[in-house]
């Protein structure tokens, strides 16, 4: 059963790129009549994962088949019309650049990709797209639930693939991604690792349950946590569970007990050996020097 809520976005940024992604209700769906004529304000991308079906609009008509994909541009009017039964993956996208000092200005990479599309964009070979469509579906319809870091890692690589396969499909333009890809999958990697370790940092989490979000082994998903953020993952959960158990320390009157659980220690023992040797005090004595 769908999950999808009738709209839900996913937002992700890389250097000075804003990308924002609008899932609805009908993400993905079986096809079986016409279509209503319509148009959206943001770019669609469309993939068919069975059947043959066409899409008009006031630029021509264009057929599509099996495992291929097409990208319509904003504000452009057009109908899908299925030849036979036919499931497509749908979903809408925008992008823009945002203001800040960055080391490489991925926003022209991107827009060099998607801004000079001004018809219908067929993709040929969209091969590629489905093993990232089944991991989103997985999300949505296997896990109960909308998982906000996996569903952000897994459109980001389809949007980063589609930006590399556009650009080097213009033979004419010599303009190719280079570093600023390589760039743009490190800062989606620390956007990834990040995320996971906010939202879990109060459970159970281990360097192994972050490898299966990756689809990375553990050994590699070690390696990038140390390059990426320049410690360790235990090290980064440490910090930030007695981050936020000197908060609770100041700010409340949870009893230690209360603050250790909150923060992801099952006892309170473990809790009280671990803030001792990284604070350097006891949790008693560092709430009676800091308590307002």
């Amino acid at each position: 059963m769908n999950t999808i809520p009738r709209k839900y976005t996913i937002t992700f940024e890389i250097e000075n790129l804003k990308v924002l992604i609008t899932l609805k209700s009908d993400f993905f769906y079986e096809q079986k009549s016409h279509s209503t004529t319509h148009s959206h304000n943001s770019f669609e991308f469309h993939v068919l994962s069975k059947g043959k079906s066409s899409v008009s609009s006031n630029e021509g008509s264009m057929c599509l088949t099996q495992f291929q994909a097409c990208i319509i541009p904003p504000n452009m009017i057009h109908t899908w019309i299925p030849k036979t039964k036919t499931t497509i993956t749908s979903f809408c996208f925008s992008y823009e650049k945002i203001k800040k000092r960055t080391v490489k200005d991925v926003f022209t990479t991107f827009d060099r990709a998607f801004g000079q599309i001004k018809d219908i964009k067929k993709i040929e070979h969209a091969e590629k797209y489905i093993h990232e469509i089944e991991r989103i579906m997985s999300a949505c319809f296997n896990e109960g639930g909308l998982s906000s870091i996996k569903l952000r890692l897994y459109f980001s690589l389809i949007m980063l693939e589609l930006t590399d396969d556009l650009i080097a499909e213009n033979k004419n333009n010599n303009y190719a991604l280079d570093d600023s890809s390589e760039l743009a999958e490190k800062n989606l990697r620390r956007i990834i690792i990040e995320d996971y370790i906010n939202q879990y940092y109060n459970t159970p989490i281990s360097i192994n349950s972050l490898s299966k979000v990756l689809y990375l082994s553990t050994k590699q998903t070690e390696r990038i946590v140390t390059l990426e953020m320049n410690s360790s993952f235990k090290n980064l959960v440490i910090k930030l569970r007695l981050e936020t158990a000197m908060h609770y320390l100041k700010e409340t009157n949870l009893s230690i007990t209360e603050v250790a659980q909150k923060v992801g220690y099952r006892s309170y023992n473990g809790f009280y050996r671990v803030f001792l040797s990284h604070v350097g005090i006891t949790p008693q004595d560092y709430r009676k020097q800091n308590k307002k």
